[in-house]
């Protein structure tokens, strides 16, 4: 590479440092400040990529025609540009054409960079602890279908909904806030959380999802008063000590197209009064044994109708549901098992279990039979009562496992 210093030097220090920043500016979708070269920066007015601070105050009594009908001219470019001559139009700007001088990047200029950074392929070079506190602000309605890295923290405000069409992947400490009555809603697309990253879904705020929600590596989503998390037809995934966290009044919805994987000791955490609805249907996989969905005493099973659809397809109570892998989930309240033909292998877990032909009012008496060479294997937290009317058939079995 030759580069041209202010008297001609060729190599200088000066001359290839210039250089290298305007190649870089390149890479950062940045165009020349002058015409004909064929990189030219646009210079129509009511196109988005038009830069007022960098072109506009360019006006100048002599200026020709330029390649393209504009209402300015582009900087002059050319070794033998005097910047020195107030009837020129030399820049020291970076991306400018001339010998001298060039240090210089305009705001909008400085956008376009930042803009590289997260939709390009320049941001597989830029490192991890690239967060920003300064906030980007969504208040209005948005569709993002362009793959982006994002670096700052994210908020949905104003009653607006942000549509994920794509792929985005945040940098580690980021965080995304949900405020009340907005949305995010990941349709077809993919959001990986990792190290450190957060979801904050306000009083009111929603999470829909028919793509990809991904929580890697120490992230988690929080859900406060009356808000939701809802995964349609789509995929939820946690790994590697990740968590969600329902409080009251809360709603986790996995509807019967849903498929859940919890594995590297993730856990759900359904607070007291907060509402869990696992539809029949719906694949659940919690991997190692250290995985769990935590159903705490107080909770409810169904939806919040305050703020969603009732359903009718809610698994009745935990023993019903089908868990692939060797994790749990965990009923800390008393469960109830009656008028049951068990066909399956089962893991019942609660924190009292009680089991026969009559042991609760709520639901119509009858035996409790395990059939059909399944394997149910019960664990309690404090103890578990079995009456009469409790039967294991030939080939089958059962298996009691403290919870403590």
């Amino acid at each position: 590479m030759l580069a041209y210093f202010k008297h001609g030097q060729k190599n200088s220090a000066w001359g290839l440092s210039t250089t290298l920043a305007h190649e870089l500016g390149h890479n950062l979708h940045l165009y020349h400040t002058y015409s004909g070269s064929g990189t030219t920066e646009e210079c129509r007015e009511s196109h988005n990529d038009y830069m007022e601070d960098l072109l506009n105050e360019w006006i100048h009594p002599d200026c020709g025609d330029p390649i393209v009908p504009c209402d300015f001219c582009y900087h002059e470019g050319g070794f033998s540009c005097d910047p020195e001559d107030p009837n020129t139009l030399c820049t020291n700007n970076i991306m400018g054409g001339g010998n001298h001088l060039k240090y210089h990047i305009t705001p909008l200029q400085m956008g376009k960079m930042h803009r590289a950074l997260s939709l390009y392929t320049t941001q597989k070079y830029v490192k991890d602890d690239s967060y920003s506190p300064v906030p980007w602000v969504i208040d209005e309605n948005q569709d993002w279908d362009f793959r982006m890295r994002f670096y700052n923290d994210l908020e949905i405000s104003n009653n607006s909904s942000l549509v994920i069409k794509c792929s985005l992947l945040l940098v580690p400490q980021a965080k995304i806030t949900v405020e009340s009555g907005s949305q995010l809603l990941i349709l077809d697309g993919d959001l990986v959380l990792k190290e450190g990253n957060e979801i904050i879904v306000e009083n009111g705020g929603r999470i829909l999802v028919t793509g990809t929600l991904k929580l890697e590596n120490n992230s988690s989503i929080v859900l406060e008063d009356e808000s939701s998390l809802e995964i349609l037809w789509g995929s939820l995934v946690l790994a590697d000590n990740s968590s969600i966290i329902a409080e009251e009044n809360a709603t986790i919805l996995f509807s019967s197209d849903s498929y859940v994987e919890l594995s590297g000791s993730s856990e759900i955490e359904i607070l007291s009064d907060a509402y869990f609805c696992l539809e029949d249907g719906a694949q659940v996989a919690l991997v190692d044994s250290n995985s769990a969905i935590n159903l705490y005493p107080g909770y409810i099973n169904g939806v919040n109708t305050n703020i969603l659809p009732p359903s009718n397809d809610c698994v009745t109570f935990p023993g019903r549901y089908t868990v692939y892998g060797n994790g749990k989930i965990n009923d800390f309240n008393d469960l109830y098992i009656q008028n049951e033909t068990i066909t399956t292998n089962q893991d019942y877990a609660a924190r009292n279990i009680f089991v026969g032909h009559f042991v609760t009012n709520s639901m119509s008496p009858g035996d409790v039979v395990i059939t059909n060479n399944s394997h149910v294997t019960f664990s309690p937290e404090n103890f578990i009562l079995f009456d009469t009317g409790f039967k294991i058939t030939l080939g089958s079995s059962m298996e009691l496992i403290p919870n403590n």
